[in-house]
């Protein structure tokens, strides 16, 4: 085997699967050479996110550290990653470093990552989950067992939730209910841009996403044109994103520029609610409407099949989802988390 040869074969086998939860090489590398320096610590604290590739994900992992204020070791629990995560929290045991773990924020209670969650319980290592949902669509992404769950619930010293419905699927493993709050991702978010990127407020910003509407049954291409002239009516710039491949910073320069918001994408609804830009939620499977109904019931709602008329009514509606008590909202996650960090570390 040639150097170049030797360089591609060790490129193939200890990065590029990397590049599936991180979003570069250079992120890969900083994130194992952090780990490396905070497990040296006498009692490590461990998070767990999804990954980093998707930015929902991302800005909810980042809420989750702020509100801890706490270094550690970042984790996934994302099937490419598991393996590695894995190997750190058993080695982390074994030298007796008693690895503390807090799982969360993002959509963590799905079928898709049934493997973290066996695993984790099968370790026995302390953990807490917060800021995390269930993510359900029907016949199409499942949620784990009750039974999992119940193993779940009854094993985390703590649970706060991001909305009822995932706190009525977990209730029945704890003594008490789980708590409920915001997405963490908007302490964060308010915390780091509420001064930032002032814009005049000239877009209708329209937030798919794809393999949701399409397993739902919209079609994508159709409500981008229904957005497009909807925005045109309203004498708006119609802007579009995936959110995938952008950084969170591009992405809430959009959302602060934004008149208005039309979201199939959970965390399209979420960063509206953090820079309080009005939004529209396009139903596509639960999370969405769980998230405003738990926290901006007066926001509007339309299934993937809205019409231009049903679109412009609904975008105008939503200038009235503007009674939300921000400082309580961030305060709740506040003391939820200062909760959840005394009980892991009983």
């Amino acid at each position: 085997m040639d150097i170049k040869s030797g360089i591609e074969w060790r490129y193939r086998k200890y990065f590029n699967s990397s590049l599936r939860y991180d979003r570069n090489i250079l992120k890969a590398v900083s994130r194992r050479l952090h780990n490396i320096i905070e497990s040296r610590s006498a009692s490590v604290l461990s998070y767990i996110s999804a990954d980093s590739v998707n930015p929902g994900d991302r800005a909810s992992a980042l809420g989750v550290k702020f509100l801890a204020n706490n270094s550690g070791v970042e984790l996934y629990a994302s099937k490419s990653a598991l393996r590695e995560t894995l190997r750190v929290l058993e080695r982390l045991k074994k030298k007796g470093k008693c690895p503390k773990v807090v799982v969360g924020g993002g959509g963590l209670l799905q079928e898709c990552f049934n493997p973290f969650w066996e695993e984790l319980l099968h370790l026995s290592i302390p953990f807490v989950m917060f800021g995390i949902g269930a993510n359900t669509l029907k016949a199409k992404r499942d949620l784990p067992s009750q039974s999992l769950l119940d193993g779940i619930a009854s094993s985390a010293a703590a649970i706060h939730v991001r909305d009822r419905m995932t706190q009525q699927l977990l209730q029945r493993g704890q003594a008490s209910n789980p708590t409920v709050g915001v997405c963490p991702s908007v302490n964060y978010i308010m915390n780091r841009f509420q001064n930032k990127y002032n814009f005049d407020k000239t877009h209708l910003l329209h937030v798919l996403h794809p393999s949701d509407i399409l397993m739902s049954g919209g079609n994508q291409e159709q409500l981008s044109i229904i957005v497009k002239k909807a925005a045109k009516e309203l004498g708006l710039q119609y802007d579009e994103t995936f959110h995938s491949n952008e950084s969170l910073d591009s992405l809430l320069k959009r959302y602060k520029r934004a008149r208005f918001v039309v979201s199939s994408r959970l965390h399209g609804c979420i960063f509206s609610f953090a820079v309080k830009t009005p939004f529209v939620g396009v139903v596509c499977d639960k999370k969405v409407s769980a998230f405003i109904e738990t926290h901006a019931p007066e926001a509007p709602t339309m299934d993937v099949n809205f019409t231009l008329d049903e679109c412009i009514k609904n975008i105008l509606h939503s200038e009235t989802n503007n009674k939300i008590d921000f400082p309580y909202v961030l305060k709740r996650n506040e003391v939820a988390m200062k909760d959840a960090l005394e009980k892991l570390y009983v």
